[in-house]
């Protein structure tokens, strides 16, 4: 009788899944559309109050007058101000196009290592917000299913997640965690590379977001074109005046490496976790890549080098954790294989009180 129902109350509210990223909420509506929301609040200081969410918070990042701040209540996947996230949970689930009159059910991918505390944090937070049922599962285990792996198989599979500030990487088998692990380095830390070393070297302080332009324009994890070049512009540290720098391919290559080795060490630890019996079906599957960073250019040739381990960058990698998390939606088998697989999936049905 209550599936009846709890089916009859599902016709009328959304599914919704949400990519808990640090840089900016993925937010799919099943059936219908996603959408990406940057993780910025612009706070009235005088009367501490939020002016700006999201999309328009991101555009007063550094534009702000004395009286207003513009924070991000979410960084490195944790949650650093809890009226913040509620604030923004509150205008994601305020965009879906038919809130219901339940509410919708939302599933979050979280970061693999996320603790049962802030796991209970963010379920108290998405009820507050108007959410009727929770779900979180490990966003690399939606990032496998959206880049099309069977992690209900018998056999292994290897993923790495390169988002904004946390890379993921894990082994996933007959739907359950082998092994994994985190490092809090993503895409913004490549760019903060870029930034520091003009300053540093050249003496041109530079915005991220001109880092970030480098980086998706000339960047590279490795190259054999020494002799091309690629302009940013900054201001001189000196003079204090506008000034243009050219950097080859080369010192961009030298100036990101520090930070790839750290990836390639992260998929080595991850591998030296897991038991030898899944390694001939590593070898034959191979590692694949998702997540936005994963897009830098020969990333998985680099990678490929460094580990030994076949690595490929999946198809639509910035989407691949939306899409796995509106095939669980879709395809009730998976979560009844993934929990019976031991993995956690929590279901915070009814939770309403803080911590």
């Amino acid at each position: 009788m209550l599936e009846f129902l709890d089916r009859i109350v599902a016709k009328f509210s959304p599914d919704l899944g949400i990519d808990f990223g640090c840089s900016e909420l993925g937010v799919v509506e099943c059936g219908k559309n996603s959408w990406r929301e940057p993780s910025r609040l612009t706070y009235d200081i005088r009367h501490d109050k939020v002016t700006a969410v999201g999309a328009k918070s991101k555009l007063m990042e550094g534009r702000t007058s004395r009286n207003e701040c513009v924070v991000r209540p979410i960084q490195r996947g944790c949650v650093c101000d809890y009226t913040g996230t509620l604030e923004l949970l509150r205008f994601v689930l305020g965009r879906a196009s038919q809130m219901g009159i339940w509410g919708p059910r939302v599933m979050l991918a979280v970061p693999v290592d996320v603790s049962e505390v802030e796991e209970r944090v963010l379920a108290d937070l998405c009820r507050f917000a108007g959410a009727r049922d929770i779900y979180m599962v490990p966003a690399l285990l939606a990032s496998a299913l959206g880049a099309g792996l069977n992690v209900t198989g018998s056999k292994a599979c290897m993923v790495l997640n390169m988002g904004a500030e946390i890379t993921q990487a894990a082994v996933l088998c007959m739907g359950g965690i082998v092994a994994a692990a985190s490092i809090p380095l993503g895409g913004l830390d490549l760019d903060k590379q870029i930034a520091d070393y003009c300053r540093a070297r050249h003496g041109l302080v530079v915005g991220l977001r001109s880092a970030e332009f480098l980086k998706i324009t000339g960047g590279c994890a490795r190259t054999d074109k020494g002799g091309e070049e690629w302009d940013i512009k900054g201001r001189d540290l000196k003079t204090g005046f506008p000034r243009r720098l050219k950097l080859t391919a080369a010192q961009i290559v030298k100036v990101l490496a520090p930070k790839l080795e750290q990836v390639a060490q992260l998929i080595q630890r991850v591998l030296q976790n897991t038991p030898p019996g899944f390694a001939g079906d590593i070898v034959e599957s191979g590692l694949t890549l998702c997540g936005g960073s994963s897009q830098l250019k020969e990333l998985d040739h680099y990678l490929s080098e460094m580990t030994g381990v076949f690595c490929q960058v999946a198809e639509n990698p910035a989407t691949c954790t939306l899409k796995g998390l509106e095939q669980m939606y879709y395809d009730p088998r998976i979560m009844k294989t993934i929990m019976a697989g031991g993995l956690r999936l929590n279901s915070y049905v009814g939770v309403a009180g803080g911590i």
